[in-house]
């Protein structure tokens, strides 16, 4: 598998839509077999739609860490070297590892 750069979200910052904000709040890793995931937790929360309101926690997954925060960016933000999870067997086996440890309604992977 290829690795890509990623930009790091900012932590505790709102991003806005039609519909209501999502915010990341925590930046962490964890061990997945011999490699180390990095992932972030958050929240969404949907207050401004004409269907009705609701919310939910998240994990996002950008991969498996080749290096972390190698740079910053122009606008400050810190630029990791990830392995994106391969589909199939593999990212199964990380969402069982979540399972009980974050407090999460979906898991979403970055992808190539």
């Amino acid at each position: 598998m290829d690795s890509k750069e990623f930009t790091h979200p900012r932590l505790n910052e709102p991003v806005e839509s039609i519909s209501g904000h999502y915010e990341y709040i925590e930046e962490s890793t964890v061990k997945a077999g011999s490699r180390t995931l990095l992932y972030f937790t958050g929240y969404s929360i949907t207050d401004r739609s004409c269907c009705g309101t609701g919310g939910c926690g998240f994990i996002f997954i950008p991969g498996y860490l080749v290096k972390w925060h190698n740079h910053i960016n122009d606008t400050g933000e810190m630029i990791s070297t990830v392995e994106p999870v391969p589909a199939g067997k593999e990212r199964e086996a990380i969402k069982k590892l979540f399972q009980h440890s974050e407090l999460h309604r979906q898991i979403i992977f970055m992808d190539k």
